[in-house]
């Protein structure tokens, strides 16, 4: 079964909703990093673009 690509309307509501609420997902996501007990935190730091490959913070953000 094939699915056709989303329409570029759909594609607008998407950036709008992640742009609008970006700063609290990513405020739930370091949280739930910080937890006890969360493993592999300094990895996904790393991908998630907080910190370089020796754990030492990275400004900006982005990600891989």
């Amino acid at each position: 079964m094939s699915e056709l690509p989303p329409a570029a309307d759909d594609l607008a509501r998407v950036n709008d909703i992640l742009t609008r609420y970006r700063d609290r997902i990513v405020e739930a996501v370091r949280a739930a990093l910080d937890r006890p007990g969360s493993g592999h935190v300094a990895l996904m730091r790393y991908h998630l673009g907080w910190e370089d490959a020796a754990g030492v913070a990275v400004s900006g953000g982005g990600g891989k």
